[in-house]
Order: structure tokens, then sequence, then C-alpha cells
């Protein structure tokens, strides 16, 4: 072993030797050097070279690069956003060199924006704030509506006549604004009242009348225009008006004279049919006892019979519409049949006191404001002769507005049969002390109204209702003298004031509701249980 050891050393000395004697003796040709390793700009790069001739090898070292700095640019800070001061870093190899370091935000500099002051020419504003570097609103102006103007007088500003508006105008005394207003025409200035000259069998006769000294129009006596003075022979003396579509409508009585003061009302005058009384057209002529409408007269107008004293019956087979006041006042009207009647407007038979037999129509739809207030002795007679102070409405009725039956003295009831009630107006029945039942009226409406049964002092108790009545209306029951128990039924939910103040022998409720709670002695939900000595919560 220990030769062969010896063997290999020799054989390595002399390799080494060859090798040193060799190299002694070549004098190198390099190439080019060829880069092992890139420079960066922080760290050294590598390269070698060979020669050519013995293939010795030489490394050699490449400097770093060396950053290339640039800039980033400072940052200004505004009011709301921080900055940043300046930074550098390499833009070869994009390496941090200078940081950048946060600034903080100036945050605002706050100046106030005054507040102004309204006027009635321009709005105000209230007072504001905003910064005067960036103009941000810091507290925003809100603005405050415009004045009314100070307005002094009302003064003329152009006359107006009976055919022309006038005006008048007003002034401002702040901004100088000028408003401006119509005044409404002047009356008639009417000359001497000239005589009518009554038609016979084979002329026409010339209408009474007073002519306007201004406007140079017709008038009669109750101030209705007079288009044509002319009183047609057909008419027997009554005022007519043609209307283009071949009807007309009687305006006034003219020179119409019959010796049993009976009112018939043609069928067609010179071939045009009558279709309406016009308004105004008997207002107040005491000489008209009957009245009798058998043609095609389909609207009574305003005010046509009011004040007509004497007149006692009407009978109206064909009138669908019976206008507002059409016969208020007529104190001994008595006796009113109607055919095809659908709409009694507003006040039409007010203050009939003796009307007595009131024949309704199975049409009949809407009753209007006052329409039979202070009729003391109304009924609807079902058989002929029958006067029981009840009135018995259609199923056809679907509208009963404000106090339509108050103040009728010896009303005792109101009959529905079935009912298809979806309105009914305020103080419908007040007033009426001799009133005790109205069969069928609530079932389809959610409140009693205010007032409807106040001063009905033959209420002495009133019962279970649908539960489609949710609530009570003020003063509903207020003054009802001799109401003795009264049932709240499960649906009424809330009472007005004052419902039920004055009934003094309410001493028995039947509190069947889920949320009055009635309490005796208080005045709460409309002093229901303010004179109560018994207040049950179930019918047994």
């Amino acid at each position: 072993m220990k030769r062969y050891i010896i063997l290999i050393f020799n054989i390595m000395l002399v390799i080494a030797s060859m090798l040193l004697i060799s190299c002694g003796e070549c004098e190198h040709t390099f190439g080019e050097w060829e880069i092992i390793k890139d420079a960066t700009c922080t760290e050294k790069g590598t390269q070698s070279h060979t020669c050519t001739e013995c293939g010795h090898t030489e490394l050699n070292d490449i400097e770093a690069l060396g950053h290339k700095e640039a800039i980033k640019e400072k940052v200004e800070p505004t009011c709301t956003e921080s900055g940043l001061t300046e930074g550098k870093y390499c833009k070869v190899c994009n390496e941090i060199i200078t940081k950048q370091v946060k600034i903080n935000a100036t945050g605002h500099k706050e100046v106030v924006d005054k507040a102004v002051e309204p006027t009635c020419s321009a709005i105000g504003l209230t007072e504001g704030k905003h910064c005067s570097v960036c103009n941000e609103k810091t507290v925003k102006q809100t603005e405050i509506p415009k004045l009314e103007h100070t307005y002094g007088e009302w003064t003329k500003a152009t006359e107006g006549t009976c055919d022309t508006k006038g005006t008048e105008k007003r002034v401002c005394s702040v901004c100088n604004h000028s408003d401006t207003r119509e005044t409404e025409f002047v009356s008639h200035t009417y000359g001497e009242w000239i005589d009518a000259i009554a038609p016979t069998e084979t002329t026409d006769g010339i209408a009474g009348h007073y002519n306007c000294t201004v406007c140079g129009k017709d008038f009669n006596k109750n101030g209705v225009q007079l288009k044509s003075l002319v009183l047609p022979k057909e008419a027997k003396g009554l005022e007519v008006e043609f209307n283009a579509n071949g009807t007309c409508t009687i305006i006034g009585i003219g020179t119409y004279t019959n010796p049993d003061s009976q009112l018939y009302i043609p069928y067609a005058i010179n071939g045009s049919v009558v279709t309406k009384i016009g308004d105004y057209a008997f207002k107040n002529c005491t000489d008209i006892v009957l009245v009798r409408v058998d043609s095609r007269v389909t609207i009574i107008g305003k005010s046509a019979f009011e004040g007509c004293t004497n007149l006692e019956s009407a009978y109206m087979v064909s009138v669908i519409t019976v206008d507002d006041a059409a016969f208020k006042g007529c104190t001994r009207l008595n006796e009113v049949e109607f055919g095809v009647v659908e709409y009694i407007k507003d006040e039409a038979f007010m203050n009939c006191s003796s009307l007595a037999y009131l024949y309704l129509s199975e049409c009949l739809k809407t009753i209007g404001n006052k329409a039979f207030m202070g009729c003391d002795n109304i009924c609807t007679p079902r058989t002929t002769g029958a006067n029981s102070h009840s009135v018995f409405l259609p199923d056809t009725v679907t509208t009963v507005s404000d106090y339509a039956f108050s103040e009728c003295e010896n009303l005792k009831s109101i009959v529905m049969w079935e009912t298809n009630i979806t309105s009914v107006g305020k103080g419908v029945f007040a007033n009426c002390p001799k009133i005790s039942s109205v069969s069928g009226f609530l079932n389809k409406i959610s409140k009693i109204p205010d007032e409807m049964f106040m001063n009905c002092d033959d209420i002495v108790i009133f019962g279970m209702l649908g539960n489609n009545i949710t609530s009570i209306g003020a003063k509903a029951f207020m003054d009802c003298d001799n109401l003795e128990s009264f049932y709240i039924t499960s649906g009424i939910n809330s009472i007005g004031i004052e419902a039920f103040k004055d009934c003094e022998k309410l001493k028995t409720v039947y509190d069947l509701s889920n949320s009055i709670n009635v309490q005796k002695g208080s005045m709460e939900n409309g002093y229901i249980g303010y004179y109560a000595e018994n207040i049950y919560t179930t019918l047994n």
C-alpha cells in the first residue's frame, strides 16, 4: 500500500513540473472579455477571457454601476388631504433612496358668509361658512323665503260697468310691486219699467222689461236677461229663451195668467220642446198655487220658485234635477211629486214648513246640503193620505249631504229597506226633536258624522250598530235629553269631542269595543261615561 501512495505522489509531481515548465514558456494570447455576471447598481459583476494558445482563463471584476437617481416631487398638502416631502429613487432598479415623508393636511381656514335678510322682492340666506383656501362650503347657507309684500289699500284703476269688469290696484310700500284684480260687474242702470203687451190667440206679445241705459240689454223683474222681448202666443205669455238645439227654457212669468192660479208648462213652444225652467224664473210669484210639469222638462233651475209663498202643489213627472233653492221658502207647499228625479240639490226645499206629502222617485241618488232643512211636517207617504211624519228613501240614494233633514220639527223616522248610502254629511238630523229611528240608514257608512243627532230628544235607546261603524263624530248625540242607554259596538275605536255632552239621562252604556274603555264620571270619549251609573262590557 505504501508503495502505491509513493507512486501516485511521484506522478503528480512530474505533472506539476511539466505544467510549470510549459507556463513559463507560453506568452498568452487572450480573446475578448466575456461577461459572466452583469454588474448592478449596488453589486459588482464578473468577466473572463481565455488564452487562445494554452487555454488559460483569467477572471476580472466589473464595478457596480451605482444608482441613477430620480426625484419624486413634493406633494403640497391641501385643507383636507395630506401631502408628501420630496424623495429620491433609482430609475433603474426603482429602489427608494430618500423616502417621502407625510405632511399633514392644513385644515380649512374658515371665513363667514354673512346672512342676507329676505325682502318682499328677494329671498334671504342664513349665515354660512367657507374655506378661504379651497372655497369649500363648510356650513351651507339655506334660503329664507321672500317676505309678503306690504300692500296699501286697493285703489280703482279702471272703471267697471254692467258690461265690463273694472280693475283695482295696490302697491307694495317696500318694493313698489303692484298687484291688480278684477272687480265685479256693477249693477245695471235701469230705465223706467216698460209694461208688457200680452199675446193674443193670433199675435205674439211683448215682454215687460227694464232697459239698461249702459249696456242696452233688457231684463225682467227678477233681473233675468231677456234675449228676446217676444212673448210667443203659444207660451200663453210666459217668457221664453230658445236654444240652438231646438229646445227652449222658460225664464219668467211674463203676462201669464190663469184664473185658478195654476201654472202649466207646455210641451213645446213654436216647435221647440221645453226642457228647463230657468234660474229665478218664477221667484217670488205669489199668485201661483199649483205647478204642473207634464212635458219634457228635466231641470228646475236655481231659485226657480223660491219665495212662492202661496204655492201648494208641484207635479214634475219628467224632472231629473231640482237645483239649488228651487222651492226654498215656499211655506204653503204641501205636496210634491217626482217621476224620475235623481238630484235634489242644496236648499232645494229649505223651510217648506207645510210639506207633508213628498213623493220621491225610485231614481233618486243625491240629496244636497240643507235640502229639506226646516220642513217641519215632511213625510213620504207609502199610500195616499198616509202621514206618519216618516221619510222613506229609495234604495238608489248614495249621498245625503250636510244638514239635509235638520230642524224638521215633526220628523219621526227615516227608513231605507236596502241602503246604498256611502256618503253622509254632518248634522243630517240635527235639531229634529221627534226623530227616534233611522232604519237602514247607517248600514254602509263607517262613521256617525258630526252633529248627526244633536238635540234629537226622542232618541231613548241607541242600539247595536253594524260592524262597519268605526267612529262617532263630534257632538253627534249632544243634548239628546232623553237618551238613556247606548251600545258601543266592537268596531268603534274613537268618539269625537262632546259627542254625548249634556245627555244627562245616559245612565247605561254597553262598551263592547276593544279600545274605548268607558269610565264613570269621565269627560273623555265625548262624555260617554260622564253621567253613567252602569257600564257593561258584555251583553250578559
